[in-house]
């Protein structure tokens, strides 16, 4: 079995403040800050692993409650992809 490249399956950085942005349309609150704090500690907790690639930790950590974009629901973590 082939190892996955995980990366062309994760957003870009612009991408994933695009969705950010999308999402701040559609729900505004506490909850985008919080997750650019994450994506910031997740980032720099990964400069210091060797085997974790930053932005790919920023980028996660960004999106990691995409799903609250739809408001008060259990989808706070997931996204559906067109």
């Amino acid at each position: 079995m082939s190892e996955i490249d995980i990366r062309k399956h994760i957003p870009t950085l612009e991408e994933a403040k695009i969705l950010l942005d999308d999402g701040r349309k559609l729900n505004p609150g506490k909850w985008i800050e919080h997750s650019m704090y994450v994506g910031k500690a997740a980032q720099l907790i990964a400069q210091n692993c060797s085997n974790l690639n930053p932005e790919t930790a920023l980028i996660l950590g960004m999106l990691h409650d995409i799903g609250r974009r739809f408001g008060v629901t259990s989808m706070r973590h997931s996204i559906v992809s067109k």
